[in-house]
């Protein structure tokens, strides 16, 4: 073989080794690259965080009293119905009164839902609207019954929310029927001066 030849062989195996080294560096290069320069866009990742927490169903509390087997205060979606709301009480009692309750309608948050008894069944076949089916409404002289008014019905009163008109409702099954207007002031959170703003749009029956 000659001088010649061998220096050609030489010089090619060259190249290519050179050239083989430079692809490592460069993929080496490239995959560094990428591990550093790595970067979040912070737009989309605001969008799909919103994404994620829109999907996160939200929750209302609702109180169920009455004749439900285990009354109290528990969490519900924000479509949920009467109905469900009774389900997650462990449903009727063998003495409640269901045809008495509208248990299609929707619970907003911080609702009192009240359960008849059987005995809230003669009003009803007498044809009055019974009064803790949620029907009982203002009266004739237009004033609203503060001792047959649900909770959803108080809230239609100036300065009572639902926090005031489920503490309303809680007072006066836990202490009986209210004597007078004035007594509303016995409520946590009703004071004077709610009570006078009011005393003109409700009486006691």
């Amino acid at each position: 073989m000659s001088a010649k030849l061998v220096l050609n062989i030489l010089l090619v195996v060259g190249i290519v080794a050179t050239v083989v080294g430079g692809v490592v560096l460069l993929f080496r290069d490239s995959g560094s690259s990428r591990a550093v320069t790595i970067t979040l866009d912070e737009s989309e990742t605001e969008r799909t965080f919103t994404e994620i927490t829109a999907n996160i169903p939200a929750i209302i509390k609702v109180y169920v009293s009455g004749e439900a087997r285990y009354p109290g205060v528990y969490e519900l979606p924000t479509d949920a119905r009467a109905d469900d709301a009774l389900q997650a009480a462990g449903g009727p009692t063998s003495n409640a009164a269901l045809e008495l309750v509208n248990l299609a309608k929707k619970v907003s948050d911080e609702e009192q839902l009240h359960i008849p008894e059987q005995s809230d069944r003669g009003d009803f076949r007498e044809g009055i609207p019974p009064t803790s089916a949620g029907n009982a409404g203002p009266s004739s002289s237009g004033k609203l019954n503060i001792n047959t008014a649900t909770a959803e019905e108080f809230t239609s009163l100036p300065n009572i929310g639902p926090s005031r008109a489920a503490a309303i409702v809680d007072y006066r099954e836990r202490e009986g029927p209210f004597v007078s207007v004035d007594d509303l002031q016995n409520v946590g959170g009703i004071g004077e001066k709610i009570t006078d703003s009011i005393r003109d749009l409700v009486e006691v029956r």
